[in-house]
């Protein structure tokens, strides 16, 4: 009867975990999918790999950005496993649509649609383990130290990913960044 009552108790801490946590791991995996519908497949294959492996949490502090991890990581597998099956393009999969807060300026809408196609783009071309570090980072907020920790890597190790990963893209987008500093030629 003990095993019962254990067991209940797990189901009621893994339904408050979910609940705490749906809304952040799914906006996390909408941002880097882009389909509401794989969101919500990858958000519940985070849950279920969380809970299996709960037990193996340290610090149960860092819950969120552990989850976010998993989330992330499940997200960049189903990509690269679809991108290995040439269903979807990967140009448009990993940053959020821009939103534009009410200008009446068509151009400077145009223009900024323009950049998220760029951005778009120049992450599609990063490595993984750049686009990885890119999006804990930037989409999940995490700091450098918490990086470290869920990728099992040295803080300077994050660091010289995420400047190799913004030089490249700084390389890709130097073509459009002179154009909007007005080098027209």
């Amino acid at each position: 009867m003990a095993p019962f009552k254990e067991e209940q108790n797990n189901d009621h801490a893994n339904r408050v975990i979910f609940e705490m946590f749906y809304n952040k791991i799914y906006s996390n995996t909408y941002y880097i999918v882009k389909d509401p519908y794989i969101a919500q497949d990858v958000t519940q294959e985070t849950f279920i790999k969380a809970f299996k492996q709960i037990h193996t949490l340290k610090e149960p502090n860092k819950i969120e950005s552990w989850l976010l991890t998993i989330a992330t990581r499940t997200a960049i597998d189903y990509l690269r496993k679809i991108k290995n099956r040439n269903e979807i393009t990967t140009e448009d999969v990993y940053l959020d649509k821009y939103t534009v807060s009410n200008f009446s300026n068509t151009e400077k809408i145009i223009e900024d649609q323009f950049l998220q196609k760029e951005v778009n783009n120049a992450i599609s071309q990063l490595k993984p383990e750049y686009k990885e570090v890119l999006l804990l980072k930037y989409s999940s907020y995490l700091k450098d130290e918490e990086i470290a920790n869920e990728l099992n890597m040295t803080v300077g190790a994050v660091k010289s990913r995420v400047h190799r990963a913004k030089k490249r893209l700084q390389q890709v987008l130097s073509k459009y960044i002179s154009f909007q500093d007005g080098e027209l030629g």
